[in-house]
């Protein structure tokens, strides 16, 4: 028969608030998912200004290419809408380039795809909240970095 190793008073306490700060942690990262947007399919990572504030980089990451692939498709219509003002800024299109919005025929899943929106006279600031829509889907509240 083995013997148990007997634990020092101050040990069960540290143990008890590593778990308790984990599950804080845990809720935080699920709260946070819940901000930036989830689908089953993928899921949205960011959205940051760039280009001097003129634009908007959306990134998000694919999680099931099979669900995603509907609302990726180039004739799919995305745009991004203000709320309180109602304006629709929309994926910039090049006659030499095209769309500045990332497309695959094959997608993958963890790859990390992006989308540039407009941002006329910088519009839209850092810190506000708006809505990404992709075809019939709606990310909503999605907070601007």
């Amino acid at each position: 028969m083995k013997k148990l190793k007997v634990m020092k008073p101050g040990t069960m306490r540290l143990v008890l608030v590593v778990g308790v700060f984990g599950a804080i942690c845990s809720v935080f990262a699920v709260q946070s998912l819940e901000l930036f947007g989830k689908h089953p399919g993928f899921e949205i990572e960011s959205l940051r200004t760039t280009s001097a504030g003129y634009m908007l980089d959306l990134r998000y990451r694919i999680t099931s290419p099979r669900l995603a692939k509907k609302f990726l498709n180039r004739k799919v219509g995305t745009y991004l809408l203000e709320p309180r003002t109602g304006a629709r800024l929309n994926v910039p299109t090049s006659p030499k380039i095209g769309a500045l919005r990332q497309t695959s025929a094959v997608l993958k899943a963890g790859k990390t795809y992006f989308t540039f929106f407009a941002n006329p006279g910088r519009f839209i600031k850092p810190g506000q909240h708006v809505t990404v829509v992709l075809g019939d889907l709606r990310f909503e509240n999605l907070r601007v970095d």
